[in-house]
């Protein structure tokens, strides 16, 4: 089975938080995952490739205690990416 996509032009850039990893606060095993949280976007993207161009390295992946202190974390990140 072929996987066939539909190629969707966005005329916008967006900025964005990325995560690449394994999730380990959330769930234990070993899959690799990559996740973007878009900033300002609003359009129905899920199912479409796009394209990630990474600029910085923001910090390690790590297991956080509970999920609130995960939030807490995913809060600073992207505010330290936004007054860059």
């Amino acid at each position: 089975m072929t996987d066939t996509f539909q190629q969707v032009q966005v005329t916008a850039l967006a900025s964005a938080q990325c995560s690449i990893g394994y999730a380990p606060t959330v769930v234990d095993r070993k899959v690799l995952k990559v996740e973007a949280h878009l900033f300002n976007f609003d359009q129905d993207i899920y199912g479409e490739q796009i394209k990630i161009r990474l600029q910085r390295f923001i910090r390690p992946e790590k297991k956080f205690q509970s999920i609130d202190d995960l939030l807490e974390q995913i809060k600073a990140d992207i505010d330290s990416i936004k007054n860059k």
